[in-house]
């Protein structure tokens, strides 16, 4: 099995059109249209980071208050949606790109085919790229040897393994000589000896001029990671600024019957596989002017008889603002690397490579781990992603509104949103670093009570299931691939299934081993043993009314809480308490507030050891335990006013008895 902390949830065979999709209209009801709002409430149960686009090592926050934005929830619940309602797969039409030395087309192409590959100056006007050939490298005739480069710190420029590196001595400039201008590009050992010599430009060049959004260009951006995290070094630190003023760029390529076919920053470049991605997706490709089941509810923005029709989704998101919020108590360093989308060993159905007709993988999901690893990697910060994420607990409360949906798409909706409901090991995931365990969440919802929940979720499963058999798919949505590697992804699973390679070598090592051996991803739910005997409508109609339920025991205890704050004036009494309780429970008697706060947050300076060592002890009290959580909140001045009113009863009781 190749180890990596994703899999894949496969594509259907057909996508679902519902025939009522051309009917959807914001100003037309249909007549079993409901309308209405669900409260939904999100409970981390692992660390949860959602990068602030601000700060990004911060928490997405609007003036200190923590929320999760509504893109997020709205993606994580699309793309379920997608999964359960035989929805297309949404891929952009791209080409990946690979460099494999041992792969017979990439030996053919530019390994054994260098006197083929052209040298080029590369700059943009306007919104095109312009490619001026300088004609083919031949037998090594453009390449000068470092002795014979004529300038100073050409010693130090040799030593360089780095291209970017190499650049950087130079002031990001190709030096000009006589006969050109001095281009570098990487080394693998110490045998390298020259580096490439391309010619001055020519007003009788041939001048290749590509669209901005062709697809040889995005196959090259794609290629080199351009506008993305990993963005290329040497583009990203020496290219990018030149291509932007509008300057000369080396790069090398390849044509085919007089046009550009593909090009790259060194001659043996990272090559384009020979089908794009849809060439991958079946039926998921085809009919694309027919409207699927998520793009009816969500909306869309298409071609149509070569029209542009678009329509707005019909289910709007709120952000959802964190109600309780757990800080954890430092910051997390993490490499996010994985093997890119064209390593196909893992991203396609039947492991070949690209050159060949193939299939994608599916839907990519990164499975719930049993626990999060929240160390921090080791490595040069440079690569490293610095991140404070909210602790466990953390609660987050927001709106879904749904306007005009048809009872088999309210009923679909809410089965999306209520998986986590039929098992205690079953969760969601969202937000950052999920690869090691952070954003593990549970899903609560709340609906209006005259909302038929059991007809709504009866109406969707027969709608899918009747699809089904008419298609001679299966016998049922729980017994399709789709729904069992779904559910086998939310369940919670060892960690060290779900690592980045196998833990003895380099992961990069690992992965080239897996693709050099011809090994094959298996589907996730291997091994396991799924159960969807819960997955009833009863139950889930169950779990909505629990929520009901809990809900109102909460607004009472929030009342009650209401009614003992109103007379704590100022929190004095709250104060008194705590420090009653203090010197109960401790065998000093100058011990302070301030004490007990900076040792409830871990900041001793000032704080002398006597005291630390009688909290120490204090710890191991069965009732400071009990209190310990609130009193921490209420250090880092977090506590919300009904934890307030616990703290306080619970403190009331302990000094009564003392």
């Amino acid at each position: 099995m190749i180890t990596a902390p994703f899999n894949f949830v496969p594509l259907s065979e057909k996508v679902f059109f519902p025939p009522w999709a051309e009917s959807v209209s914001h100003d037309i009801p249909f007549k079993d249209g409901e309308s209405g709002v669900i409260d939904i409430t999100i409970t981390a149960k692992s660390p949860i980071f959602i990068r602030d686009h601000e700060k990004p090592e911060e928490f997405c926050q609007y003036n200190g208050e923590y929320y999760i934005p509504s893109t997020s929830i709205k993606g994580m619940v699309r793309n379920i949606f997608e999964i359960l309602t035989f929805s297309r797969i949404k891929t952009k039409n791209k080409k990946f790109s690979y460099r494999d030395f041992n792969e017979l087309i990439y030996k053919n192409k530019l390994l054994d085919n260098s006197n083929n590959i052209h040298m080029g100056w590369l700059k943009k006007e306007g919104s095109e790229w312009i490619i001026e050939d300088l004609g083919k490298s031949t037998n090594g005739s453009n390449r000068i040897k470092y002795e014979d480069i004529p300038i100073e710190n050409i010693n130090n420029i040799k030593n360089m393994q780095l291209s970017e590196k190499k650049y950087a001595l130079t002031k990001f400039e190709n030096p000009e000589l006589e006969d050109g201008f001095l281009v570098f590009t990487g080394k693998t050992s110490d045998k390298k000896t020259r580096e490439f010599l391309f010619p001055k430009s020519k007003n009788t060049n041939i001048r290749y001029r590509l669209k901005e959004d062709s697809f040889v260009v995005e196959t090259f951006k794609e290629a080199y990671s351009i506008g993305t995290i990993n963005e290329n070094k040497l583009w990203k630190n020496v290219f990018s600024k030149r291509l932007r003023e509008g300057k000369n760029i080396p790069i090398f390529f390849l044509t085919n019957n007089g046009e550009i076919e593909s090009f790259g920053l060194s001659m043996l470049y990272k090559f384009p596989y020979k089908y794009a991605v849809h060439e991958g997706i079946g039926e998921h490709v085809e009919d694309l002017e027919k409207i699927d089941m998520a793009e009816a509810l969500f909306g869309y923005s298409k071609q149509i008889k070569e029209e542009n029709v678009s329509l707005k989704g019909r289910v709007h998101f709120s952000h959802c603002a964190a109600n309780k919020p757990k800080i954890f108590n430092r910051t997390i360093k993490k490499i996010l690397s994985s093997p890119r989308a064209g390593y196909y060993p893992l991203y396609t159905e039947n492991g070949n490579s690209y050159n060949q007709k193939f299939k994608i993988s599916g839907w990519k999901k990164y499975p719930v781990h049993e626990n999060a690893d929240l160390t921090n990697d080791e490595g040069n910060d440079m690569v490293m992603t610095s991140f404070k994420p909210l602790d466990i607990g953390s609660e987050f409360i927001g709106k879904i509104r749904f306007h005009n949906l048809k009872k088999v798409e309210l009923g679909a909706l809410l089965y999306t949103l209520s998986l986590s409901s039929f098992s205690d090991e079953l969760f969601y995931s969202i937000g950052m670093a999920k690869p090691f365990g952070l954003g593990k969440i549970k899903v609560n919802c709340v609906i209006d009570k005259k909302i038929d929940i059991k007809g709504l979720v009866l109406a969707f499963e027969e709608t899918i299931n009747s699809w089904l058999k008419e298609e001679k798919i299966a016998d049922a949505l729980k017994v399709t691939p789709q729904f069992k590697e779904l559910i086998a992804m939310m369940r919670e699973k060892d960690d060290e299934a779900l690592q980045y390679g196998d833990g003895k070598e380099e992961s990069f090592k690992y992965y080239k081993k897996v693709k050099d051996n011809g090994q094959k991803r298996e589907k996730y739910s291997v091994g396991m043993n799924l159960n969807f005997s819960n997955f009833t409508v009863e139950n889930l109609e169950s779990s909505y009314r629990k929520r009901e339920k809990q809900i109102l025991e909460d607004k009472k205890k929030q009342e009650e809480a209401k009614k003992i704050l109103e007379s704590l004036p100022n929190n004095k009494k709250l104060k008194n308490e705590i420090e009653h309780f203090i010197v109960a429970h401790t065998g000093l008697s100058y011990l302070s507030m301030q004490d007990l706060n900076n040792y409830l947050i871990a900041n001793y300076s000032g704080v002398s050891t006597d005291i630390v060592d009688e909290f120490e002890m204090l710890c191991d009290s069965e009732k400071f335990k009990s209190i310990e959580e609130l009193l921490t909140q209420r250090a880092k001045g977090i506590i919300l006013d009904v934890d307030k009113a616990k703290l306080y009863l619970k403190l009331q009781e302990y000094n009564k008895d003392n």
